[in-house]
């Protein structure tokens, strides 16, 4: 039998066949949201923003984090999902320029 992504109970299983999971009636999606591949892209991505400089190409990405290319770009896609970071090109063959978002810090006025 399989257990629910969210909870990993077997009880739950039965009902997540459908969009949302009965056991969080909250409206989360279910499987995990918080990736640590994403969360390693991220700090690299701040860190360099701290420098002054937040362009990366995938490649570079990828060996200042120790991780795949491709997981690199599948952890840039949740990010920009999730509204964590923008990104930007000059053109289709340039390194993207990263902005990092702080969307839980409030904005003064």
């Amino acid at each position: 039998m399989k257990s629910c992504r969210q909870c990993y109970s077997n009880d739950c299983a039965k009902l997540c066949h459908r969009p949302l999971c009965a056991r969080h009636p909250d409206g989360r999606p279910r499987g995990p949201r918080h990736k640590p591949s994403s969360f390693l892209v991220y700090l690299a991505i701040t860190a360099a923003h701290a420098d002054g400089r937040a362009s990366f190409s995938h490649a570079e990405l990828a060996e200042r984090t120790g991780q795949s290319r491709r997981t690199v770009q599948n952890a840039v896609e949740n990010l920009k999902r999730r509204g964590l970071i923008e990104v930007s090109r000059q053109g289709p063959t340039e390194a993207a320029t990263y902005v990092p978002l702080t969307p839980w810090r409030r904005q003064r006025d």
